[in-house]
């Protein structure tokens, strides 16, 4: 039951930090910036307590278990492994070994 709502909060935080991260592109009033902070360091903090990790390194080996690969292209170096993950383009999520959201990513040919 905990994951199953810990699930339902995961997309309204990341949009929460989709804001914050929009607010540093354009003009917006600092009192705005401000409460999206507060709300978003809240839903962090529960997070936290929960023993939610996040799942969104780069210049490892692809995992089936903790990612969704969205698009290959060819690695940048010849150093580049092949199946290495190249961009985290969303977030994924954890409980100790219990993957509750796959880490959308971009993996080298």
């Amino acid at each position: 039951a905990k994951v199953a709502a810990l699930q339902e909060f995961l997309p309204i935080s990341e949009d929460l930090f989709r804001v914050l991260i929009a607010t540093e592109e354009y003009e917006v009033d600092a009192n705005f910036k401000s409460g999206v902070k507060l709300v978003a360091d809240k839903f962090e903090e529960v997070f936290n307590k929960y023993g939610v990790e996040v799942i969104n390194q780069t210049g490892i080996p692809f995992d089936v278990n903790l990612h969704d690969a969205l698009l290959r292209q060819p690695s940048p170096t010849e150093k580049t492994e092949s199946d290495t993950v190249l961009q985290v383009l969303e977030n994924g999520f954890k409980i100790g070994n219990k993957v509750i959201k796959h880490a959308k990513v971009i993996v080298s040919e």
